[in-house]
């Protein structure tokens, strides 16, 4: 099983990131239900160690962040049906290391394009959706 979290993002007990948090435990009681699939996240090289040792590190180097004037743009070409080109470059490099891999369950934590990012490679599952949509309607109420 593939966690992939949003490129930047601490793989690390030392941050008290709530994705990875959330990644951790889902990792752990799926090592301990589940012993035959092993867990891996996808995490940039540059983030913080240690990290949790629930599942394996995928590591990849990194884009800079999306500035604002990208973002914004990206809102217009979203809004338009057009393609987020500056959230497909941030997400690219973690993707590239998603399509190395044999194929898996992919769980997309807070990351809504991946399903997007890998259609037509992958099937979109249930669980990918779900986690993407899990974490943006999570978010409204608030």
């Amino acid at each position: 099983m593939v966690h992939l979290i949003t490129p930047g993002d601490h793989y690390s007990p030392l941050t008290g990131s709530a994705t990875s948090t959330v990644v951790n435990g889902l990792a752990g009681a799926a090592a301990r239900t589940t012993p035959n699939m092993p867990q891996f996240v996808v995490v940039d090289a540059a983030t913080y160690r240690p990290r949790y040792e629930t599942a394996d590190a995928l590591e990849f180097a990194g884009n800079a962040p999306v500035s604002r004037r990208e973002r914004v743009a990206d809102i217009a070409r979203g809004a338009s049906g057009r393609a987020r080109r500056a959230e497909v470059e941030y997400f690219g490099p973690a993707i590239e290391v998603v399509l190395r891999r044999p194929p898996s369950i992919v769980i997309a934590h807070n990351a809504p394009i991946v399903p997007w990012l890998l259609r037509g490679v992958y099937v979109p599952d249930v669980i990918t959706i779900l986690a993407s949509l899990y974490f943006i309607l999570g978010d409204i109420d608030r």
